[in-house]
Protein backbone atom coordinates (compact mmCIF):
# COMPACT_ATOMS: atom_id res chain seq x y z
CA UNK A 1 0.00 0.00 0.00
CA UNK A 2 2.98 2.29 -0.55
CA UNK A 3 1.29 3.75 -3.65
CA UNK A 4 -1.39 5.41 -1.48
CA UNK A 5 1.34 7.67 -0.09
CA UNK A 6 1.88 9.21 -3.54
CA UNK A 7 -1.83 9.75 -4.12
CA UNK A 8 -2.14 11.37 -0.69
CA UNK A 9 0.78 13.67 -1.50
CA UNK A 10 -1.03 14.79 -4.66
CA UNK A 11 -4.49 15.17 -3.10
CA UNK A 12 -3.64 16.70 0.28
CA UNK A 13 -1.21 19.41 -0.81
CA UNK A 14 -2.42 23.01 -0.92
CA UNK A 15 -1.48 24.06 -4.44
CA UNK A 16 -1.14 27.55 -5.84
CA UNK A 17 -4.41 28.97 -7.19
CA UNK A 18 -3.12 28.92 -10.78
CA UNK A 19 -3.92 25.21 -10.88
CA UNK A 20 -7.62 26.17 -10.85
CA UNK A 21 -7.01 27.54 -14.34
CA UNK A 22 -4.38 25.25 -15.85
CA UNK A 23 -4.21 21.48 -16.06
CA UNK A 24 -0.73 20.13 -15.40
CA UNK A 25 0.48 17.30 -17.60
CA UNK A 26 0.24 14.09 -15.65
CA UNK A 27 0.97 10.50 -16.56
CA UNK A 28 -1.24 8.55 -18.96
CA UNK A 29 -3.15 6.71 -16.26
CA UNK A 30 -4.06 9.97 -14.47
CA UNK A 31 -5.13 11.54 -17.77
CA UNK A 32 -7.29 8.51 -18.53
CA UNK A 33 -8.83 8.70 -15.06
CA UNK A 34 -9.66 12.38 -15.54
CA UNK A 35 -11.26 11.63 -18.91
CA UNK A 36 -13.39 8.86 -17.41
CA UNK A 37 -14.64 10.97 -14.49
CA UNK A 38 -17.55 12.21 -16.59
CA UNK A 39 -18.84 8.65 -16.92
CA UNK A 40 -19.26 8.17 -13.17
CA UNK A 41 -22.93 8.50 -12.20
CA UNK A 42 -23.72 11.27 -9.79
CA UNK A 43 -26.64 12.44 -7.75
CA UNK A 44 -28.96 14.06 -10.33
CA UNK A 45 -31.73 14.49 -7.78
CA UNK A 46 -29.56 16.78 -5.64
CA UNK A 47 -28.57 18.81 -8.71
CA UNK A 48 -32.23 19.24 -9.72
CA UNK A 49 -33.09 20.35 -6.18
CA UNK A 50 -30.34 22.97 -6.33
CA UNK A 51 -31.69 24.24 -9.66
CA UNK A 52 -35.20 24.46 -8.19
CA UNK A 53 -33.88 26.35 -5.16
CA UNK A 54 -32.09 28.83 -7.43
CA UNK A 55 -35.29 29.38 -9.41
CA UNK A 56 -37.23 30.01 -6.20
CA UNK A 57 -34.73 32.53 -4.88
CA UNK A 58 -34.50 34.24 -8.29
CA UNK A 59 -30.74 34.65 -7.92
CA UNK A 60 -28.30 34.75 -10.79
CA UNK A 61 -26.16 31.65 -11.06
CA UNK A 62 -22.38 32.20 -11.19
CA UNK A 63 -22.09 30.59 -14.64
CA UNK A 64 -24.80 32.92 -15.97
CA UNK A 65 -22.96 35.84 -14.41
CA UNK A 66 -19.79 34.84 -16.26
CA UNK A 67 -21.72 34.69 -19.53
CA UNK A 68 -23.05 38.20 -18.93
CA UNK A 69 -19.66 39.78 -18.32
CA UNK A 70 -18.60 40.25 -21.96
CA UNK A 71 -22.08 41.47 -22.91
CA UNK A 72 -21.96 44.19 -20.24
CA UNK A 73 -18.43 45.25 -21.14
CA UNK A 74 -19.59 48.29 -23.10
CA UNK A 75 -17.57 51.34 -24.06
CA UNK A 76 -17.88 54.20 -21.58
CA UNK A 77 -18.44 57.46 -23.44
CA UNK A 78 -15.81 58.57 -25.92
CA UNK A 79 -12.92 57.29 -23.85
CA UNK A 80 -12.94 53.87 -25.53
CA UNK A 81 -12.54 52.13 -22.18
CA UNK A 82 -14.70 49.20 -21.19
CA UNK A 83 -17.08 49.42 -18.23
CA UNK A 84 -16.68 45.94 -16.71
CA UNK A 85 -12.92 45.87 -17.34
CA UNK A 86 -12.46 49.18 -15.55
CA UNK A 87 -14.65 48.05 -12.66
CA UNK A 88 -12.72 44.81 -12.22
CA UNK A 89 -9.37 46.61 -12.42
CA UNK A 90 -10.45 49.17 -9.82
CA UNK A 91 -11.64 46.39 -7.52
CA UNK A 92 -8.45 44.40 -8.24
CA UNK A 93 -10.63 41.39 -9.02
CA UNK A 94 -8.30 39.41 -11.23
CA UNK A 95 -10.30 36.17 -10.96
CA UNK A 96 -13.34 37.62 -12.71
CA UNK A 97 -10.99 39.48 -15.07
CA UNK A 98 -9.59 36.11 -16.14
CA UNK A 99 -13.12 34.88 -16.83
CA UNK A 100 -13.86 38.02 -18.86
CA UNK A 101 -10.64 37.78 -20.85
CA UNK A 102 -11.24 34.08 -21.59
CA UNK A 103 -14.36 35.10 -23.50
CA UNK A 104 -12.92 38.05 -25.47
CA UNK A 105 -10.66 38.02 -28.50
CA UNK A 106 -7.60 37.85 -28.82
CA UNK A 107 -7.18 36.72 -25.20
CA UNK A 108 -9.24 33.55 -25.70
CA UNK A 109 -6.34 32.03 -27.66
CA UNK A 110 -3.67 32.76 -25.03
CA UNK A 111 -2.29 29.97 -22.87
CA UNK A 112 -3.94 30.05 -19.45
CA UNK A 113 -0.73 30.64 -17.53
CA UNK A 114 -0.05 33.75 -19.62
CA UNK A 115 -3.65 34.93 -19.28
CA UNK A 116 -3.47 34.46 -15.51
CA UNK A 117 -0.25 36.44 -15.32
CA UNK A 118 -1.65 39.19 -17.57
CA UNK A 119 -4.86 39.53 -15.54
CA UNK A 120 -2.87 39.76 -12.32
CA UNK A 121 -0.59 42.37 -13.86
CA UNK A 122 -3.37 44.68 -15.10
CA UNK A 123 -5.16 44.42 -11.77
CA UNK A 124 -1.98 45.61 -10.01
CA UNK A 125 -1.37 42.25 -8.32
CA UNK A 126 1.63 40.86 -10.24
CA UNK A 127 2.89 37.37 -9.52
CA UNK A 128 5.80 37.59 -7.09
CA UNK A 129 8.99 35.57 -7.38
CA UNK A 130 7.91 33.50 -4.36
CA UNK A 131 4.69 32.62 -6.15
CA UNK A 132 6.65 31.57 -9.24
CA UNK A 133 8.78 29.35 -7.01
CA UNK A 134 5.63 27.88 -5.42
CA UNK A 135 4.12 27.18 -8.87
CA UNK A 136 7.29 25.47 -10.09
CA UNK A 137 7.62 23.48 -6.86
CA UNK A 138 3.97 22.36 -7.11
CA UNK A 139 4.44 21.27 -10.72
CA UNK A 140 7.60 19.34 -9.83
CA UNK A 141 5.91 17.63 -6.88
CA UNK A 142 2.95 16.63 -9.06
CA UNK A 143 5.23 15.17 -11.71
CA UNK A 144 7.41 13.40 -9.16
CA UNK A 145 4.50 11.86 -7.25
CA UNK A 146 2.67 10.73 -10.37
CA UNK A 147 5.84 9.14 -11.74
CA UNK A 148 6.49 7.43 -8.40
CA UNK A 149 2.90 6.19 -8.36
CA UNK A 150 3.30 4.78 -11.86
CA UNK A 151 6.39 2.87 -10.78
CA UNK A 152 4.78 1.56 -7.58
CA UNK A 153 1.12 1.33 -8.54
CA UNK A 154 -0.76 -1.58 -7.06
CA UNK A 155 -1.48 -4.60 -9.15
CA UNK A 156 -5.09 -5.72 -9.21
CA UNK A 157 -4.43 -9.01 -10.92
CA UNK A 158 -5.10 -12.30 -9.16
CA UNK A 159 -7.30 -10.69 -6.53
CA UNK A 160 -10.45 -12.51 -5.56
CA UNK A 161 -13.22 -10.27 -4.40
CA UNK A 162 -16.68 -10.92 -3.18
CA UNK A 163 -19.73 -8.74 -2.68
CA UNK A 164 -22.16 -9.71 0.06
CA UNK A 165 -25.61 -8.23 0.43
Amino acid sequence: MDSNKYIDNIENRKYHEIFNYINPTLTKSFQLGNELLDRIPYNQVEELEQINNLEKTNQLDYEDYLLLLPKLNLNVGDSGTKFISNTLIKQKNYKDMIELLKQTKPFDTMPMINLYSYARMICNKPISSKEYQKINADMNIMKKNTEEYELNKPSFKNIKSQIKF
